[in-house]
């Protein structure tokens, strides 16, 4: 998954909680680009587990996960965020790179029809 070290969902997202306390599911998911539905089953066994707990505001580490954060761990979830950055950025240059292409495109046909 990522370089030597493999965490499973459970482990990234429990990561994230742990720096990212109150978050939502959604919130989750966007964040560390996983599945909305894969994030809720985490969270389900996370729960079973008894290490994040529900609140009004959203998910929380309990104190039975250790509050320490594993540089790893952040460093893979930092990771995650960029690329998911970098795609983001690349789909809307090749937009703005796609509509200058049809404008071009309608202007040499204006051109031969002229």
């Amino acid at each position: 998954m990522f370089g030597n070290i493999v965490l499973s969902i459970e482990e990234l997202v429990l990561s994230f909680l742990k720096e990212n306390p109150g978050s939502k599911p959604r919130e989750i998911a966007e964040a560390l680009g996983i599945s909305y539905n894969r994030v809720r089953i985490a969270l389900y066994k996370l729960r079973e587990k008894g290490l994040v707990m529900r609140t009004e505001k959203g998910y929380t580490a309990t104190h039975r996960a250790e509050f320490k954060p594993f540089r790893r761990e952040k460093q893979i979830i930092a990771e995650s965020i960029e690329k998911k950055d970098i795609v983001q950025t690349l789909s809307e240059k090749l937009s703005r790179l796609e509509e200058k292409v049809n404008a071009m495109e309608k202007r040499i046909e204006e051109i031969e029809n002229a």
